[in-house]
């Protein structure tokens, strides 16, 4: 049998076992653990945006919902009337600059590329 492989180039069971959806697993993501976090999905969703991949097992948080684009103002407006701090993030040599949210209460994050 032959399992299909997503753009991550990683197969979904063994993404899987390292706590990363692959990119275009859209059927498959983990429920999201925090439901502020699941409505600001729904908001960035209304918009056009569309999760890229959720990953789970880091340290400060339990679960990061990683979105395709960057945060508009207007949506940065509506997610801000949630109960989520706002956060942004400088790049670094390994990684992008980021912009997001997170409940601190269920320690779920939501990133969007800035």
């Amino acid at each position: 049998m032959t399992l299909p492989i997503f753009s991550s180039g990683i197969s979904p069971e063994a993404s899987a076992h390292r706590g990363v959806r692959p990119r275009g697993d859209y059927m498959h993501h983990p429920r999201i653990m925090s439901s502020e976090i699941a409505k600001a999905v729904e908001l960035a969703s209304a918009e056009g945006n569309e999760i890229l991949s959720v990953s789970e097992g880091w340290a400060e948080v339990r679960q990061v919902v990683h979105m395709k684009r960057p945060l508009t103002d207007a949506l940065r407006n509506r997610i801000s009337l949630l109960t989520l701090r706002h956060w942004t993030t400088e790049p670094t040599p390994h990684n992008k600059a980021e912009v997001g949210f997170s409940d601190d209460t269920d320690r779920v994050a939501l990133a969007f590329p800035a």
